[in-house]
Formats: structure tokens, C-alpha cells, sequence
């Protein structure tokens, strides 16, 4: 970005228009014009203050311990950090922690396999249901001793069979 401005620039336009354009300020862009070599960016992980007692940090959440009773322990071991330090450690590790527990499943199931098992289930369910009420006819069929009633039964349940199936 840094030569694209210094480019632009010396093909003649103007800071505020190269300000604008690459939505900089133009104190910004005055200081990329001046730059004679592109600058070195070494930006390394950030040190807390925790760094030193990450091992003692681990073991104590490991072992239960509140935050406060970390903090009393790290301080009587040189700790000269903040307590919200501790907390953030303490934090990170249950996360990591959180996230290594989560497995993905071993089997997995697609929708068209799962539709495909919810219907034939059903299609199965029925299939049952079917042969019962089938035998519950012929069971009422065979049976002459309420025959008005039994008579009426029949009739609903055929309607129900052939309906439902």
C-alpha cells in the first residue's frame, strides 16, 4: 500500500486526493511519501504478566482452586501481576479445555439418508399398524357374538385400512 501511494504520488496527485481515496489520514499519507524503505514489522505475541506462571496457573485450576486461592498462591510465589490477569489465564485454559472435549461425531448422517430412515420407519410403522388392524378384523369377523355391533365395527375399521393404507 505504502508504494502504491508513494506511485500515485509522484504520478501527481495530491495528499488530500490520496488521503481520500485510500481512506487515510493525510498526516498518513505525508509520512508514507517521506518513507525511503518499506519499514520491518516484527510484531511478536504479546507478554502478560501471568507468562512465568502459566504451569502453577494450570495445576491450581486443574485442581479445583478458586481464583482468589491462585492468587494467593502466585503471590506468595512472586507474582507481582493483577488479579483479572490470573482470571484471563485461568479463562483461556477452560476454554482450550472446553474445545478439546468437543468430538465430532463418529457416524455421520446425511438429510437424504435421514429422511430416507424417518420414512421407512414410517413405512414400517404402517406396515405393522396394517397387519394389526387386519387381524383385529378377522377377529371380529370370526366372532358372531355381537353381531350388530360387530357389524358396525368392521365397516369403520375397513374405512380406516383403506384410508390409511
Amino acid at each position: 500500500m505504502i508504494k502504491n501511494i508513494q506511485q500515485e504520488y509522484k504520478k501527481g496527485k495530491k495528499k488530500a486526493e490520496l488521503a481520500r481515496a485510500f481512506h487515510l489520514d493525510p498526516r498518513t499519507i505525508s509520512k508514507y511519501i517521506q518513507m525511503s524503505e518499506m519499514p520491518l514489522y516484527h510484531r511478536g505475541k504479546r507478554r502478560r504478566q501471568t507468562d512465568g506462571f502459566d504451569h502453577f496457573i494450570q495445576q491450581l485450576e486443574q485442581e479445583g482452586k478458586t481464583i482468589r486461592e491462585i492468587d494467593e498462591y502466585l503471590r506468595k510465589h512472586g507474582y507481582t501481576g493483577t488479579r483479572s490477569d490470573i482470571l484471563i489465564a485461568v479463562e483461556s485454559i477452560r476454554k482450550e479445555r472446553k474445545l478439546q472435549e468437543i468430538t465430532t461425531p463418529s457416524v455421520r448422517i446425511s438429510r437424504q439418508e435421514m429422511r430416507s430412515w424417518i420414512w421407512n420407519r414410517n413405512l414400517l410403522f404402517q406396515k405393522m399398524l396394517g397387519n394389526y388392524l387386519n387381524d383385529l378384523l378377522r377377529c371380529i369377523r370370526h366372532s358372531n357374538l355381537f353381531t350388530k355391533q360387530s357389524k358396525t365395527l368392521e365397516k369403520s375399521m375397513t374405512n380406516v385400512i383403506i384410508r390409511r393404507f
